[in-house]
């Protein structure tokens, strides 16, 4: 995986800047792939409703507003919309385990 360069990891924003990074090479794409996952979340509310612990309305138009932080359910809504398996590498270091 390339770097996202430039990414404003307390924006809220890197989870559309790396998934743009990877889909387009470019995370200046990222303003698209929030629309695609807002519009995902919309026409398939039933597939993820259940996941969202507030309404679901307002969870829609919050996502919608650039700065607000992606979750499961958005990198899902990604992996639905265009159609192809994400997976999510995490590293735990030992303190957390302990």
């Amino acid at each position: 995986m390339q770097s996202v360069a430039g990414c404003l990891f307390f924006s809220g924003m890197w989870q559309f800047r790396a998934l743009s990074d990877q889909l387009f090479r470019n995370p200046s794409h990222h303003k698209y792939v929030r629309n695609a996952v807002v519009k995902q979340l919309k026409t398939t509310q039933e597939a993820y409703a259940d996941y969202v612990s507030m309404d679901y309305a307002e969870y829609v138009k919050n996502m919608s507003k650039n700065g607000e932080w992606g979750d499961h359910v958005t990198l899902q809504a990604a992996s639905d919309y265009v159609h192809i398996l994400l997976f999510t590498l995490i590293q735990l270091f030992a303190s957390f385990l302990s």
